[in-house]
């Protein structure tokens, strides 16, 4: 397996729900942090964040995604042209790390949520069936 595309598997982790369609906002919601709780009325979720981490803010989500980007792809045309595809899919709804960027810490723990629209995928059911996609 292409190292590159292990770091990138190893760089974001993906949590499964389920949730009733029927009840969701028509209009997509990336949610929000406050008092160290996320929400977002789109997936009806709220979720508990580990306590005094740095959570980014959604202009620094996509410059870390783009920078990630660069470092995975490389020159690969073809694996570009398959994150592109992927942006179309997918949403970056919070990343959060336990030290600020640039901390003199030999590993920075971070959490992700990811969203991912498996619609064109009928047969990913559960949380392991798209682990075992991914």
């Amino acid at each position: 397996m292409n190292s590159k595309l292990i770091y990138f598997l190893f760089l974001f982790s993906f949590t499964t729900m389920s949730f009733n369609i029927q009840d969701r906002p028509k209009k997509f919601d990336y949610g929000e942090i406050e008092n160290g709780i996320y929400s977002n009325k789109f997936f009806d979720m709220k979720m508990i964040l580990p306590d005094k981490w740095i959570f980014q803010s959604n202009k620094e989500i996509s410059e870390l995604m783009k920078s990630g980007e660069k470092l995975i792809t490389g020159n690969d045309e073809k694996l570009k042209s398959m994150l592109k595809a992927a942006k179309i899919t997918t949403a970056n709804l919070f990343a959060g790390f336990k030290y600020e960027k640039g901390a003199p810490v030999d590993f920075n723990p971070s959490i992700l949520l990811v969203a991912e629209n498996l619609k064109s995928n009928p047969g990913i059911k559960t949380g392991e069936d798209y682990l075992f996609n991914a």
